[in-house]
């Protein structure tokens, strides 16, 4: 108690800013050095408060760790299917995927797919991965709009498509980017790759089709039309190449096929797109040719089919990048399942253990949007609650700077571009790993977990 009312003493001011809710002054940018030891004391006592106050005002918004999610798809997405079954399985969540709703589990928390496939028939609580792209607004009916607006949450893989719903407010402060990725550990059988060239997907637009024509004019190419679940993972499995051509022009980069492609061992020759430097990773494992070029594809599948060994050693390097990169999907779908109230904040710190700081630990939250596309910017820990939100962020970062031995982080915000954090302030604010947390910063972050 004494410590207490020495910190009353000294930090009186800062105090009354706290409870006054004047977060910029109480930053450790907005006070005297001297006091920064004191900052995460300071926090805590104004989320104890706030968080008191909203625990009485909605007692069940608890996060309520839910036994089983269904996931609903088309054919065409079962490899995303698996994708989105990983994640939720890395949050001990038992999942179904199915191919058609059915009533009897309305009190399930459905993700759905690409929901335009369901628009007529949708679950009532449902979190929405919108699959269209933004450069053509031909899906986006009325209907559509409205299942995107009565979501728990927007998934969306491209940051592009989110700046898109953001400016038309769509599903406002729920619409989540959540890039798709590879994923190497899906133990699919390495097969001996006995096709040369292979084309997947939607073989109705006249500029697919007049591309594959000039190819086949002079290379092997295998289309793979309606051909779906275990059939199609048996036909990638045994090609070598894949070609990507985009439907429209101007398309934006079609990940989905991209990343089942190399998960399946195949190495992909696409097309630029629009939004290709959205996915760094990407540029490292694709070949790419400039959009249009079908003289440029050419070239490269006679460089690659003429060249066995290079090809072999080719796929083989990218399956060694795939199986030492970091996995951020599964930590974006937790993400989301946080902001759902799906899962608690230790289950999501867990997702994200292996994410690492940078090097210089400087932290850029840019505007501290929960719901802003990553981009340049670091993790967001969303929450309805924006404050909860930011401090959840910090908690977050705290202790991954904790576990990594670091004496000092630095978060940028649009407020403060550079608040520098020492190890005093931010043992205060998370006291996480061996120390004890703060008594009243633990019980306002798992408040939200009981």
């Amino acid at each position: 108690m004494a410590g207490n009312d020495k910190i009353v003493k000294s930090c009186g001011k800062i105090l009354q800013y706290a409870t006054l809710r004047k977060w910029k002054m109480i930053s450790p940018a907005g006070f005297n050095r001297k006091y920064e030891k004191y900052a995460g004391k300071i926090f805590a006592a104004l989320y104890k408060e706030q968080m008191s106050k909203r625990q009485e005002a909605s007692p069940g918004a608890a996060a309520q760790e839910s036994s089983k999610i269904i996931i609903l798809t088309s054919a065409v997405l079962v490899y995303l299917a698996k994708c989105f079954r990983n994640a939720l399985q890395e949050c001990n969540i038992e999942v179904e995927i199915r191919e058609s709703y059915n009533p009897m589990d309305e009190n399930l928390l459905h993700i759905v797919l690409a929901p335009m496939c369901f628009v007529r028939n949708m679950p009532p609580r449902y979190i929405a991965v919108q699959m269209e792209q933004s450069i053509s607004d031909r899906w986006f009916t009325p209907e559509y709009i409205e299942v995107l607006n009565k979501a728990v949450a927007v998934m969306d893989y491209s940051e592009l498509n989110v700046a898109y719903w953001q400016k038309r407010g769509i599903a406002q402060g729920r619409v989540f980017c959540v890039p798709i990725a590879p994923l190497p550990y899906m133990a699919y059988a390495r097969c001996g790759k006995k096709t040369p060239v292979l084309f997947y997907g939607d073989y109705s637009c006249e500029r697919r089709k007049s591309a594959l024509e000039l190819l086949s004019q002079k290379y092997q190419v295998k289309k793979i039309l309606n051909v779906f679940r275990e059939e199609m993972e048996r036909e990638l499995d045994q090609g070598a190449i894949v070609i990507n051509i985009h439907y429209y022009e101007g398309a934006m980069l079609e990940t989905t096929r991209i990343c089942e492609a190399l998960s399946h061992n195949c190495l992909v020759v696409s097309e630029t797109s629009v939004n290709d430097t959205e996915f760094p990773l990407l540029k490292e494992l694709v070949d790419f040719v400039p959009v249009g070029d079908v003289d440029a594809m050419a070239q490269r599948l006679e460089y690659w089919t003429t060249h066995p060994e290079a090809l072999t050693q080719r796929i083989e390097e990218s399956r060694a990048v795939l199986e030492r990169m970091y996995n951020r999907f599964v930590l974006d779908v937790g993400r989301v399942l946080f902001f759902a109230k799906v899962i608690n904040f230790e289950t999501l710190y867990r997702l994200g253990r292996e994410l690492a700081l940078p090097g210089d630990a400087r932290i850029n939250l840019g505007e501290m949007k929960p719901q802003a596309p990553a981009g340049e910017q670091d993790l967001m820990i969303p929450h309805p609650d924006a404050e909860y939100s930011k401090a959840a962020t910090y908690a977050f970062y705290a202790r991954k700077a904790l576990q990594a031995g670091l004496e000092k982080l630095t978060i940028g915000t649009a407020q403060h571009p550079a608040a520098s954090y020492s190890a005093g302030a931010l043992l205060s604010l998370a006291q996480w790993e061996g120390v004890g947390m703060t008594p009243r910063l633990e019980a306002a972050i798992n408040s939200y977990a009981e």
